[in-house]
């Protein structure tokens, strides 16, 4: 899933998570699983945070590549195993040292990305999401309030201050 920052990644990656995982959690199944990467700055670091998620346990090794091929190799051994890989845009040049052996290495495996530029890997497809659409010129307080683009920014807004009140003029200062 590419688009840029805030725009609701995740959100639609953990969706599609939810309404997926009962067909990888069936017998036989490796589950489906989702892993915050925002904080891996190597590709080393992200092999330990999935294997981490995942409960692998890799042979401790220095090159990310041989340590990329263990952990393909656990999940490989998984079957059909859906794996949610959220904020890998850091990594996106080094992003074939591991999701691109995974992807060889297991072929029943799926990867849901979300990043805000295109990976660049064999078996990529690409779906970029859209802006959410801003609310009419002149919309009513209660249509700003259903107007997607206005309720996410509304949302994040009280992330950080979650006794944050938007009505009258402050909500419609915000869908501007």
């Amino acid at each position: 899933l590419l688009g840029v920052g805030g725009i609701g990644k995740t959100r639609v990656a953990t969706r599609f998570l939810e309404t997926a995982a009962p067909a990888y959690s069936t017998p036989g199944a490796g589950g489906a699983w989702f892993c915050d990467l925002t904080d891996a700055r190597s590709a080393t670091a992200a092999i330990d945070a999935v294997a981490g998620v995942l409960g692998i346990r890799p042979p401790a090794a220095d090159d990310p590549r041989a340590l990329a091929r263990a952990v393909g190799a656990a999940v490989a051994s998984r079957k059909a195993i859906l794996v949610v890989l959220d904020n890998l845009e850091q990594l996106a040049a080094d992003a074939d040292t591991f999701v691109g052996e995974w992807l060889r290495a297991a072929p029943r495996a799926r990867f849901l990305v979300t990043s805000r530029v295109a990976l660049g890997i064999e078996g990529e497809q690409r779906w970029p999401l859209a802006p959410l659409p801003l609310p009419a010129a002149g919309a009513s307080l209660d249509s700003l309030r259903r107007t997607p683009s206005v309720d996410r920014f509304v949302t994040r807004a009280r992330q950080i201050d979650p006794e944050l009140e938007l009505e009258g003029d402050a909500l419609r200062q915000a869908a501007d």
